[in-house]
């Protein structure tokens, strides 16, 4: 099913398909070597803008531990404002509190990774901390 689907997205971006060993054979019969264009002749359609993110959006990772019951996972990602964001876990975040320092700008992952491995970082010390509240929440 995954394979359907895989096949499915290539098409619709337009990338041929095929095997490696199709592709290092060469171009099939019938079908010759692409054609240079002349000078001056354009055949792609001009670039459309990007469209811009809406202000204050951003995209932020959990890079917390996963929370019990399924409540946050870990690496989870979030787009919208901190807000926003803020609000939807709403109840994680009740329960424990240092889950909001845990999400982190995109941007920012691979730096809060290697914080979170460091002893006497702050989000080491977040995240030990929703570690301890994980593990006395089990031994009540």
């Amino acid at each position: 099913m995954a394979v359907k689907s895989a096949k499915k997205a290539i098409e619709a971006a337009g990338l041929p398909t095929g095997t490696l060993e199709e592709a290092q054979e060469g171009p099939q019969e019938g079908q010759g070597a692409p054609e240079k264009e002349e000078a001056g002749e354009n055949t792609q359609e001009p670039e459309k803008p990007q469209e811009k993110p809406q202000e204050g959006r951003e995209t932020l990772v959990y890079v917390g531990p996963s929370l019990p019951r399924g409540m946050l996972k870990q690496n989870s990602i979030f787009v919208g404002t901190r807000e926003e964001v803020e609000k939807s876990l709403e109840e994680a975040i009740k329960k424990y509190p240092m889950a909001k320092n845990m999400l982190v700008p995109v941007s920012k992952l691979a730096e809060a990774k290697v914080k979170i491995a460091s002893k006497g970082n702050i989000l080491h010390k977040y995240y030990a901390d929703i570690v301890s509240l994980i593990g006395a929440e089990f031994k009540e």
